[in-house]
């Protein structure tokens, strides 16, 4: 069974191989649009891409959280719980759907 795993930065390329064939197995096109979307943010973070990503902002004195809230309108607490359901729940994902992996999740962490 596929998994979506945290980048690689020896071979990116790989990496993206691998995610692409676990994203094959997911027919809900939002639910794979959004996996996309913290894959490529995930990606950006681990490289430093973030920093120049965008020509107009200077993000150089700025943290990955800046960048999330600006381009995202996430915090970065939220995005850490996206990657959690992705990286670790992606069977769970794929059964139940977003919304109730990250309300478990929630309640895990409110728990600690």
């Amino acid at each position: 069974m596929a998994k979506i795993i945290p980048i690689n930065n020896q071979d990116r390329e790989h990496w993206k191989q691998l995610n692409a064939e676990a994203l094959e197995e997911v027919q809900d096109q939002a639910l794979l649009e959004m996996i996309k979307m913290v894959l490529n943010l995930h990606e950006i973070e681990h490289t430093g891409e973030w920093r120049q990503a965008h020509r107009r902002l200077d993000f150089s004195k700025s943290t990955f959280g800046d960048y999330l809230q600006l381009y995202a309108r996430w915090s970065l607490p939220e995005f850490r719980l996206l990657e959690e359901a992705v990286f670790e729940n992606f069977d769970e994902l794929k059964r139940k759907g977003l919304y109730s992996v990250l309300i478990r999740l929630r309640k895990e962490q409110e728990k600690r």
